[in-house]
């Protein structure tokens, strides 16, 4: 999962320039790499994120998903493609 981390992490890099990236995954779904970019932009725990793990009166940790979840949500320059829709980039 490290050569994943580390592709992800250039791929958030390069989008944040306002630059097309393309994430092609044949292994994980949306969700999947969705979760891990949000884990990479809120340095949250990835494990906390998929066993939705959160104390909603730990004002910090909601504060850091939400402004990374805006981050991601804007970031028009990034398409996924997944294994079982490879056809439907968007």
């Amino acid at each position: 999962m490290v050569k994943l981390h580390f592709s992800l992490n250039i791929a958030l890099n390069v989008a944040k320039q306002n630059k097309r990236v393309l994430i092609f995954s044949l292994e994980m779904g949306e969700e999947e790499l969705y979760n891990r970019l949000l884990a990479a932009e809120s340095e949250i725990e990835l494990k906390r994120i998929q066993r939705n793990r959160f104390d909603l009166n730990d004002k910090d940790t909601i504060n850091k998903l939400l402004i990374a979840r805006d981050t991601l949500s804007n970031l028009e320059s990034i398409y996924r493609c997944f294994s079982y829709t490879y056809y439907n980039c968007y």
